[in-house]
């Protein structure tokens, strides 16, 4: 780890709360309007979604309503099933799941959002005048408990009140606002005359915003009309349209019933608001009627009629019938100024164990809890190309951010940062950076954290608090490993195993191919020896021979490790510049090889040294530059004899990288692995080959091997690696599935640099229904994929940056 600082960005927010509700529930007018309550006393409630539940399941429109929201929290009035709830946990990580559990029968805090600590709005209003634009200071509506009951549900739900509005009120009386009565008319009234009164709904929409459904709000004003619940959902998901908002902000969208326009007095008042507040920017916006109650014709003529009373301050925009259960498609996306300059703060810190002091937003009152989002620089991580910077960047899965707290609730947001529960009786955020190995033995042991009995996914068997496998690197990852400390810190050499020149070095140093006379009597005892079998078809016969003949061979193949003289490396290299393209070919130079090569002895990739003959016993052996001298001891009868003069070098692979080479297939690894890390912008982990290892009666067994697993740019993957496509066998997309449902990785790669594309293609083609249920993606990278990067290397070339 690094001793020098490195920064970490804190932005403060309010906790994101998601509503699930039945609207075929006879009491959903009571339980909106507890929701209702509960947002507009909220710190940022006008962007706290309400969605649906239909048939025990979310309509799939309202999905993207949840990822522009991004919760935090989902607090539910309907029984959720199992399914369900996995689906929320895996895909949000949410620090909370719990459902209304009130165990009052039917008064009025039967259906109330037991979110007590969530943060509200009293030391807002407090402060109201310094967040305000204007000259003149913020007015608040005022109105006594009796009137506040009468409000209609037009006035709450499109300009709120809230009884929160009463403690800033007794605390300074001057910005009181008293209307003349609570009716519709009186209210709308006032709206228009007070210019400088704050609108609740417009209080409450007043916090950062990390992201937004569209821009549409520039070119619409939305209109939804009618009686059906499901257009008071549209138009309060709509805010995540909107974006952030301001005190000042006016309308930006509205929820009209038909007892509404045909009341002349109310319609007047309306259409007035709307030309006065209903903001359009440099171009003159559209106003959109939309509805799931009223039939298209009908729902025209009412949009008509209101843009004459509006005396087309908008023009007309149209008309949308929407079903029950259908949603208007939102695109996330982050809004241009998404969080106020006051909202961050930068600490710089050293090592692996960070206390950070927080500057809690003035917003948080006591014993009420926002969020605080880590943004963290990591020092020890190299980027992915020159313009990135190494953030941490993680995927979003349950536990990640308990990696680095475990004892604070904790979830990992759309942008990839842990973040964590903050209070004023707790302004310190303890953080632990992790290893490497620690990250992926969390990813891979499907292990689950939250905080609170209360907590729905408590009950859910599947979840298991401890982790289900023990993770620890395979054999071939050791190997991978090995190979990985030789090369230190210089990443950029791994290139060398892709580069086909250095790669066609590796294997000919790698493999020990039998001699010519060798293969030549092979070929002509099986054909002397089989003949005669084939024709008595007696199998067990062949088979034995068969057998017996590998057997004998194999022990006359060669022990010896191959070595290459300097002069042979440089016909090599020959070779590989006249398949170059003229153009490519006069970057490359001779006089690069020499120190190359010398970097590689240097890391002892290659070790350099000599064939030297024994004159007593005649042993022609190879020994290293390490073990010459002016007398050396043979290795045969370990006399001593002299130095031969002008002795020719030559060039062996070390035996580590020999056996991972040759024995455990790890060049198409190397391959796939660079591949992966140049498509990375700002963050890139990986783990060599693991094994998944499961406890059975008294010992640990292995259950799955794991080629590669990554980390990019917050997304997570593994991979299966063969060095040809002809290796791949139902069975090893069979045990990818199996994988896929225990660790649920966002990518399965499944890549081979040799054979051909159509085997790999019905791989995926056989793997992609299986794990399509959990959104797992596969990926195929063939010899196609791999051969079309060369021209990466000479690229490297031209720039001079070696391997």
């Amino acid at each position: 780890m690094s001793t020098s600082s490195f920064p970490v960005t804190v932005s403060y927010r309010p906790r994101r709360v998601a509503f699930l509700v039945d609207i075929e529930d006879e009491n959903v007018d009571k339980i909106l309007n507890h929701i209702l309550r509960f947002n507009l006393d909220s710190w940022g409630g006008r962007h706290n979604p309400i969605v649906p539940i239909v048939g025990g399941a979310i309509p799939s429109s309202y999905w993207t309503v949840l990822d522009t929201a991004d919760p935090d929290i989902f607090f539910s009035y309907v029984t959720l099933g199992e399914d369900l709830i996995g689906s929320l946990h895996h895909r949000y990580s949410p620090t909370l799941i719990t459902r209304n559990q009130s165990s009052q029968s039917e008064d009025r805090y039967k259906y109330a959002v037991g979110l007590r600590e969530q943060a509200g709005l009293r030391n807002y209003l407090a402060k109201i005048g310094e967040k305000h634009l204007y000259r003149l200071e913020p007015r608040l509506l005022q109105l006594d408990y009796k009137e506040e009951q009468q409000l209609s549900q037009l006035f709450l739900w499109n300009f709120g009140y809230s009884s929160s509005v009463r403690n800033a009120i007794q605390e300074n009386t001057e910005r009181a606002c008293k209307p003349k009565s609570s009716n519709d008319v009186d209210l709308l009234e006032m709206l228009f005359s007070e210019r400088n009164l704050a609108w609740q709904i417009n209080i409450c929409g007043d916090a950062p915003v990390a992201r937004v459904g569209g821009e549409t709000w520039n070119r619409e004003f939305r209109v939804f009309y009618g009686d059906s619940p499901w257009n008071v959902l549209a138009y309060w998901n709509d805010a995540l349209v909107t974006g952030r908002t301001s005190i000042s902000q006016g309308l930006q969208q509205l929820w009209i019933r038909p007892a509404d326009l045909k009341n002349d007095d109310i319609c007047k008042k309306l259409a007035r608001l709307v030309q006065y507040f209903a903001y359009t920017g440099n171009q003159q916006k559209a106003f959109k009627f939309i509805s799931y109650d009223t039939a298209p014709e009908e729902l025209e003529r009412v949009a008509k009629d209101f843009g004459s009373a509006i005396k087309f301050h908008l023009h007309y925009g149209g008309v949308s019938k929407l079903a029950p259960g259908q949603a208007e498609e939102m695109a996330p996306r982050r809004p241009r100024l998404f969080s106020s300059p006051s909202s961050t703060e930068v600490h710089y810190v050293i090592g692996t164990h960070v206390h950070l002091p927080l500057a809690l937003p003035e917003e948080l009152g006591r014993d009420e809890i926002c969020m605080a989002d880590l943004h963290i620089y990591d020092p020890g991580q190299e980027p992915g190309h020159a313009s990135a910077e190494p953030w941490w960047c993680l995927p979003r899965k349950p536990a990640m951010a308990a990696i680095f707290n475990r004892y604070t609730a904790h979830r990992v947001t759309f942008k990839n940062e842990p973040s964590f529960e903050v209070t004023r009786d707790h302004p310190i955020v303890h953080v632990q950076l992790p290893s490497n190995l620690e990250l992926f033995r969390v990813l891979l042991s499907s292990s689950d954290h939250y905080t609170l009995a209360e907590d729905l996914r408590a009950s859910v068997n599947t979840m298991d608090h401890d982790g289900k496998y023990m993770v620890r690197l395979s054999d071939k990852g050791r190997y991978f490993k090995g190979i990985l400390d030789l090369l230190g810190e210089d990443t950029g050499a791994v290139d060398l195993f892709d580069h086909p020149f250095w790669r066609s070095l590796l294997l000919r140093l790698s493999s020990s191919d039998p001699s010519e006379n060798l293969s030549n009597k092979l070929a002509k005892d099986i054909q002397h020896s089989l003949s005669p079998l084939l024709r008595d078809s007696d199998s067990d016969a062949v088979h034995r021979w068969l057998i017996e003949e590998l057997v004998h061979v194999g022990r006359q193949l060669p022990r010896m490790a191959p070595s290459l003289t300097f002069s042979e490396i440089q016909k090599i290299y020959a070779g590989y510049l006249g398949s170059l393209e003229e153009e490519d070919r006069q970057f490359v130079h001779d006089a690069n090889l020499t120190e190359r090569i010398s970097e590689l002895t240097k890391k002892e990739l290659l070790f350099q040294g000599a064939d030297l003959r024994c004159p007593h016993c005649i042993a022609n052996l190879w020994y290293s530059v390490a073990e010459i001298n002016k007398k050396l001891v043979c290795k045969g009868c370990q006399a001593l004899f002299p130095l031969q003069a002008e002795t020719t070098w030559s060039y062996r692979l070390n035996e580590l990288v020999k056996a991972g080479i040759r024995d455990h297939g790890l060049l198409a690894v190397f391959r796939t692995l660079i591949r992966l890390g140049s498509h990375s912008e700002d963050c890139f982990f990986f783990t060599p080959s693991v094994d998944l290892n499961v406890y059975t009666e008294d010992s640990y067994k292995q259950w799955h091997e794991i080629d590669l697993a990554w980390i990019r740019d917050g997304r997570f993957g593994i991979a299966e690696v063969k060095s040809n496509t002809k290796l791949f066998k139902k069975s090893d997309y069979e045990d990818l599935a199996a994988i896929c449902q225990s660790v649920r990785p966002d990518t399965v790669l499944i890549a081979a640099p040799e054979g051909t594309d159509a085997d790999l293609l019905k791989g995926k083609a056989f793997l992609e229904p299986l794990v399509v249920s959990i959104g797992v993606k596969i990926r195929v990278w063939g010899p196609t994929q791999f051969n079309q990067d060369r021209s990466f290397f000479v690229l490297q070339e031209r720039h001079g940056e070696g391997f």
